[in-house]
């Protein structure tokens, strides 16, 4: 059997170091593509604090920012249908993760952690975040996020999280991942996920095609394209679908949503 569900990538134009600034641009892209419709929303890697924040990642006032915006967002997405999966850095346990957080309807559902983390070329992630693998499955109190006033249920947190919405299965991944021998997303392809949303900050068009040609999957993506030096990757946007029989939607525009059906096997 053949469905079709709407999707949609979404780029905020990124301020650096604001997560205040960031969490509110990032709500009104949400409430934009709510208009259109889509069954998920997918926003880049790191969308709340902005990529290149460097040795900021090691103060509190920005981790605190960034899980203040999180909680906005979980709060706001109550009056969305879609659900939005959004970047971000959070400590767990004493350790600092890149992830993407999967919300909907008033809640979040689970943290995804980045499991390989580059450290060549103009990349040196390995400074300020820890590998996924580390962290391996847990669950945390709502309180541990500072989501204790709008949730009770505790968060899943792990690298092989499928999330179910009773209409498609899809899991989440991000940037380096992809281009792993073995990616996450392949695991999650073979553990029931339907679809991927990937999250990148550069060499999107090359990751989405990798995953086609591995395993067939769909996938929507949301990234800021490098094309200098590290410290102007949030330059470029780039949003992808990309459709498991090789259909591929790109838009490399400013702070644009682009939303369009993915068709999914059953």
């Amino acid at each position: 059997m053949l469905d079709f569900i709407r999707v949609a990538a979404a780029v905020p134009d990124v301020a650096v170091g604001n997560a205040a600034e960031n969490t509110d641009r990032i709500i009104e892209k949400a409430d934009e593509a709510e208009k259109k419709s889509p069954q998920l929303t997918v926003f880049p890697e790191l969308a709340l604090t902005g990529y290149t924040c460097a040795d900021l990642f090691f103060q509190q006032t920005l981790l605190r920012s960034a899980r203040e915006g999180l909680k906005k967002i979980v709060s706001c997405s109550e009056a969305f249908s879609s659900v939005i999966a959004v970047g971000l850095p959070l400590e767990i346990h004493g350790a600092l993760y890149n992830c993407p957080a999967v919300i909907y309807r008033g809640r979040l559902y689970g943290i995804v952690p980045k499991t390989y983390i580059p450290t060549y070329n103009e990349f040196y992630e390995k400074r300020w975040f820890t590998p996924g693998v580390r962290l391996g499955s847990v669950s945390l109190a709502a309180a541990e996020l500072g989501l204790g006033e709008i949730q009770s249920e505790s968060i899943p947190a792990g690298r092989d999280l499928i999330f179910d919405t009773g209409t498609f299965r899809f899991g989440a991944e991000i940037c380096e991942d992809l281009w792993a021998t073995v990616s996450p997303g392949s695991l999650l392809a073979l553990g029931g996920a339907e679809g991927l949303d990937h999250h990148n900050v550069d060499d999107a068009i090359g990751a989405m095609l990798i995953v086609i040609a591995r395993w067939g999957q769909n996938v929507v993506g949301a990234a800021v394209e490098t094309h200098t030096a590290l410290e102007h990757l949030e330059n470029v946007d780039i949003h992808l679908l990309v459709e498991a029989n090789l259909g591929v939607r790109i838009a490399m525009d400013a702070c644009l949503v682009l939303v369009a059906p993915l068709m999914m096997r059953s």
